[in-house]
C-alpha cells in the first residue's frame, strides 16, 4: 500500500495546476480527476505526462467528470447511447493509457434504479465497460458512490456473483458514511476485489475531514485490508473547503504512511 492523493482535493483548480501543486507539496502517488474534454486530447495528456515523469511521479488512477452522467449515458433503457458512450470512454482509458494509470473510477447507475434495469443487466452492461478497458490495459473500478447502486453491500456481493472477473471496486470512506453504512461492512462486501481506496475522515458531525482529523481507525483499517492482502493505493481524496492549506494534506499523507 502507498499513500498518495487525487487532484480532485484542489478543485476547481485546473488539472495540470493540481498535479504541479501536489508534487511541489511532495506527493508522487496521484489520482487524476479530467475535468473537462480538451484534457482527453493527447496533446495535452503528453505534456502533462512528461511533466509528471520528469519529476518521478505516478499517476495509479483516473476519474472521468462525466460520472454524474453515467445513469444517463451507460445505464438507461436506450441501448444505443449505452454503445456509444462505451466508445466515447475510449477516450479516457487512452488517456490513462498515456499517463500509465492502470485504474479508472466509476460511479456507475443510481439507486433507486429510475431505469428499472436489472441486475443481471446492470452487471452485463458493466462486464462490457470493464472488457473494454482491459484492452488498453485499464481496471474499471466501481465506486461506493452515496445514492448509487453500488453504495449497497448487498449489490456489491451481488455484482461479485454475477461477473466475478469484472466486479472490482474502489472503498470511499466519505461516501459509506453518506450511504448509513461503516465503511468496514463496505470493505467487508467487496472483499478481495477491492482495488483502490479513496481516504478521508469523519465525525458524528462531519462526512468528510482530512485523515487524523476525525474518529476513524486507520490502524483497523490497515489491518483488515492485510487480511484480503489488498495491494492498491491509498488515495486522499477530501474538497478544497476541507482544509485550509495543501501542506496539511502532506502531513495527513505522512502519518498514515508510518500506519503502513
Amino acid at each position: 500500500m502507498r499513500i498518495g492523493a487525487s487532484t480532485a482535493c484542489l478543485y476547481p483548480m485546473e488539472t495540470e495546476k493540481a498535479v504541479a501543486t501536489l508534487i511541489e507539496n511532495g506527493f508522487r502517488i496521484i489520482e487524476i480527476f479530467f475535468n473537462s474534454f480538451s484534457e482527453l486530447e493527447p496533446e495535452y495528456l503528453e505534456k502533462l505526462n512528461e511533466y509528471i515523469l520528469k519529476n518521478n511521479c505516478e499517476v495509479v488512477s483516473i476519474h472521468p467528470f462525466l460520472s454524474g452522467m453515467e445513469p444517463f449515458l451507460f445505464f438507461s433503457n436506450y441501448e444505443r447511447r449505452f454503445y456509444d458512450t462505451v466508445d466515447f470512454y475510449e477516450k479516457f482509458y487512452r488517456g490513462a493509457q498515456i499517463l500509465g494509470a492502470k485504474k479508472l473510477i466509476l460511479h456507475g447507475g443510481v439507486f433507486p434504479d429510475r431505469y428499472n434495469l436489472s441486475d443481471e443487466e446492470y452487471c452485463k452492461r458493466f462486464d462490457i465497460i470493464a472488457k473494454r478497458g482491459r484492452k488498453f490495459g485499464v481496471e474499471t473500478l466501481h465506486e461506493n458512490v452515496n445514492k448509487f447502486r453500488a453504495s449497497s453491500p448487498d449489490f456489491i456481493k451481488t455484482m461479485r456473483k454475477i461477473i466475478p472477473d469484472s466486479a472490482k471496486f474502489t472503498l470511499d470512506l466519505k461516501q459509506a458514511v453518506r450511504s448509513g453504512y461503516s465503511p468496514f461492512e463496505i470493505l467487508d462486501s467487496m472483499g478481495n476485489s477491492l482495488k483502490h481506496i479513496h481516504i478521508n475522515d469523519h465525525t458524528n458531525g462531519k462526512d468528510c475531514l482530512l485523515p487524523f482529523y476525525g474518529d476513524f481507525n486507520y490502524k483497523e483499517l490497515f489491518s483488515e485490508c492485510r487480511k484480503i492482502s489488498y495491494d492498491g493505493d491509498v488515495i486522499i481524496e477530501i474538497y478544497k473547503n476541507n482544509f485550509d492549506d495543501v501542506s496539511e494534506l502532506m502531513r495527513s499523507a505522512e502519518k498514515l504512511s508510518k500506519l503502513l
